[in-house]
Order: structure tokens, then C-alpha cells, then sequence
């Protein structure tokens, strides 16, 4: 992941306690092809003939280009599906204010990069209701490193964040790509060891063989 120490852009509200994984990520789309961002809200932002339903915020032009994301109290609840993470950053959301967080959920979006940050439910409800926040017009500025929310400039909200979670963003190093890291270097053992072996199977070269 690219160290960032800000998160700017714009924010859709969704300001909805209890949003469970299986809303984020329908069960069903496991066995369907296409990309993780076709099965968020699903169930929600589309009729069971795959048409848009008016008034979701996904389907609103004016949080198009949204990648914030502003909920209510226990966002991520429910099953500890990672795809519920993956479809969100695959819509574009690099961050979700919110009251609290699933716990799972909160680890599984360390692991991926995504910025879980929390505030007191009132104050992320004054925010969400906010002119220029409903009409998709506010610029956002989240300062990771001193959990600061900036709205046009001006200071709008005190966020808190995991620490483990912060310093991972801030420092660019997700525990998935510090595994991705081990698994290379395994490989690259393996690969080493097969390379010497005159028994070594020619297809498991092929497949393991170093790219770098």
C-alpha cells in the first residue's frame, strides 16, 4: 500500500445504525463473476430486476465521486466476510466515519488499508445533515495523523482511530502486504531449492519460477 497521511475528497451520507456485512456484501455474489464493487448495497440501491431504486445514495449523482463514507453506530456488523472491505475500496471509499464499528470488520479493514474512524454519533448526525454535505459539495480533508476532519477548510470534527490501524496507514505497511511480503520470500526459497534439483517437476518451476 502507498503511505498516505490525509484522506481528501468527498462524502456520502448513509447515516444508518447496524449496517451488517451481508447489506455491504451479499452472500450470493461469492459465485458470480464481476468485481467486488457490483455487489455493495446490492440489495439496497437495486430492485430484484437489477434496477436503480431512486433515493439511494449510491444511485444520487451528487455523491458519484464520493470516497468517504458517513454512517451510523455498529457499521460492519454481523459475518467476518473480507469481501464487505473489498467492495467498499473497490467503489472508491478510502475512508467510513462512523459511531462504532464491527469489531471484525474494523480488523479486516486494517488488514486492507480502508480508514475506520469513529466520532460521537451527534456530532457525525450534525455532520451527515450538513448543506454542503447532502448536496455533495463539501471538500473533505481527514488528517490521519492528528485525527482531525477538515471541511473547506475549517476544523469539523475530532476523530479517533485504532493505533495500529493509523500507524499502518500512515507508514504504507498493511499486515496484508507484510504477508504478501512472506509468502514472496518463501517463494522464493522454494523456487531456489527446486532450481537445484534435478527431480524438480518442470511445470512447478514454470508456475513458481521468479518474475522479478
Amino acid at each position: 500500500m502507498i503511505a498516505k497521511s490525509s484522506i481528501i475528497g468527498r462524502a456520502m451520507p448513509l447515516l444508518l445504525d447496524d449496517v451488517d456485512t451481508d447489506a455491504l456484501y451479499p452472500a450470493r455474489f461469492y459465485t458470480l463473476p464481476g468485481g467486488f464493487d457490483q455487489a455493495l448495497f446490492a440489495d439496497w440501491r437495486c430492485h430484484a430486476d437489477g434496477t436503480p431504486k431512486p433515493g439511494f445514495p449510491t444511485n444520487d449523482p451528487r455523491y458519484d465521486k464520493a470516497n468517504i463514507l458517513i454512517a451510523g453506530r455498529n457499521f460492519g456488523c454481523g459475518s467476518s466476510r473480507e469481501n464487505a472491505v473489498w467492495a467498499l475500496q473497490d467503489a472508491g471509499f478510502e475512508a467510513i466515519i462512523a459511531a462504532s464499528f464491527g469489531e471484525i470488520f474494523a480488523g479486516n479493514a486494517a488488514t486492507c488499508g480502508l480508514a475506520c474512524l469513529t466520532a460521537p454519533l451527534d456530532d457525525i448526525a450534525a455532520l451527515a445533515v450538513r448543506p454542503d454535505i447532502t448536496a455533495g459539495t463539501a471538500s473533505l480533508h481527514i488528517d490521519i495523523t492528528t485525527g482531525t476532519l477538515m471541511t473547506d477548510g475549517r476544523p469539523a470534527l475530532v476523530l479517533s482511530m485504532e493505533e495500529t490501524a493509523r500507524r499502518a496507514i500512515l507508514d504504507g505497511d498493511m499486515p496484508l502486504d507484510r504477508a504478501i511480503r512472506r509468502a514472496e520470500t518463501s517463494r522464493r526459497k522454494i523456487n531456489a531449492y527446486l532450481g537445484g534439483q534435478a527431480w524438480a517437476p518442470k511445470d512447478i518451476l514454470a508456475v513458481s519460477g521468479d518474475h522479478s
